[in-house]
């Protein structure tokens, strides 16, 4: 009598069912099975078997923990059940692939903010750009006794971060807005890999800005401008970030003589209004120029903390100095009209002597039209 012999496929999954068929030359044989992986332990799989036998391979999983295939040898020994002899024994091979790839069954993504204002819009369960730093946790699971050895988190295509662990807080807020994609792919022990995926929605935010902002003398109208004028007004166009209906930004005014220091006083504006509005309450001089203040701010950047400034010069119309275009000279107190001329049109005081390195000198009137020479001096009236 020979012993028996066993028929199996030459590779299963790892975690599938293992037939083994054994043929025998009499049914009063049984079989003792026994497995064994290259120079490890051999190890018993069944006894009492008769002409078949269904091997659950994931009880084998933790020998595949690093591991995607290897070679099971099976040894079958053949005893006579009626007198406990040993017959004989048999061998087979069989390949188990561990090629299992881990499964991701979610990434969830939290938001954390750490900005108080922020925290009260949606219940805090908002993400803004700038702001919001994103919390990654993804649940995955590596099959039959692996384990995960690394997750790389992506974020619209940028890696912010990879390590053994799946969960993940980014140190600076996300800067991305609108539809973000994360992904993470996570490698397990046997290096089988999985790819999942997922978005969120961003909020943008930018600092608000004026698009529109201007600042005029007036007497009466305040669209008008007046460069006389003793009244100040404005107008100012805001361009914000709503965030989801959440923000708000304000612009107000003040102003201040150049040169001086700014009142804590403000005017409040209505950002997009078709008219200026006056901005002073006490008449301005005529005589002297202004810096107009803009202080633009919203929820965020808010007016005692961080707010955005602009500032206008409003000139005065009275002229100290003036130097006509392409000529030399200059017009004192006015501006000057006579090329290669010093114009005074102010009252001029002298505390010193007034001498000229001449023997010659001019009344008023006219000036003459030849015969002048250098030293002589020429006086003329102007209203």
């Amino acid at each position: 009598m020979a012993a028996s012999k066993m028929v199996v496929p030459g590779s299963v999954s790892l975690g599938s069912i293992l037939q083994i068929r054994i043929t025998r030359d009499s049914s009063k044989y049984v079989h003792q099975l026994d497995y064994i992986f290259g120079a490890g332990t051999m190890t018993r799989m069944a006894t009492g078997v008769g002409t078949s036998y269904n091997f659950d391979t994931s009880l084998v999983r933790d020998h595949f923990t690093s591991k995607s295939s290897d070679t099971m040898q099976i040894s079958c020994t053949t005893i006579d059940s009626t007198n406990n002899q040993y017959i004989g024994i048999s061998f087979a091979n069989v390949i188990i692939n561990a090629n299992g790839v881990p499964t991701i069954s979610s990434i969830t993504v939290t938001p954390i903010n750490d900005n108080a204002v922020i925290q009260g819009w949606d219940s805090g369960n908002i993400f803004v750009q700038g702001y919001t730093k994103l919390k990654i946790d993804v649940n995955c699971t590596a099959p039959y006794g692996a384990t995960i050895s690394s997750c790389r988190i992506v974020v619209n295509g940028q890696t912010v971060g990879e390590s053994a662990a799946t969960s993940f807080t980014a140190g600076t807020p996300i800067m991305d807005s609108g539809s973000v994609a994360i992904s993470a792919t996570v490698v397990d022990s046997r290096n089988n890999k999985t790819t999942g995926n997922t978005t969120i929605n961003v909020y943008p935010y930018s600092r608000p800005y004026a698009s529109v902002a201007s600042a005029l003398r007036y007497s009466s109208n305040v669209n008008t401008e007046d460069k006389k004028g003793t009244n100040l007004s404005a107008k100012a166009t805001i361009v914000s970030s709503s965030v989801n209906g959440n923000n708000v930004a304000y612009v107000k005014v003040r102003y201040k003589q150049s040169g001086g220091t700014y009142p804590t006083s403000t005017t409040t504006l209505t950002s997009g209004a078709a008219n200026h509005k006056k901005i002073n309450s006490a008449a301005i001089s005529a005589d002297a120029s202004y810096v107009v203040q803009f202080i633009i701010y919203d929820k965020l950047n808010t007016e005692s903390a961080n707010p955005t400034t602009l500032e206008l010069i409003i000139p005065t119309n009275a002229v100290v100095l003036h130097s006509m275009d392409g000529g030399s000279g200059l017009g004192v107190g006015g501006y000057q009209t006579k090329a290669n001329a010093i114009q005074l049109f102010l009252d001029t005081y002298m505390s010193g002597k007034l001498i000229f390195d001449s023997t010659a000198a001019y009344g008023t009137g006219a000036p003459p039209t030849s015969g002048v020479t250098n030293g002589q001096v020429y006086f003329q009236l102007i209203d």
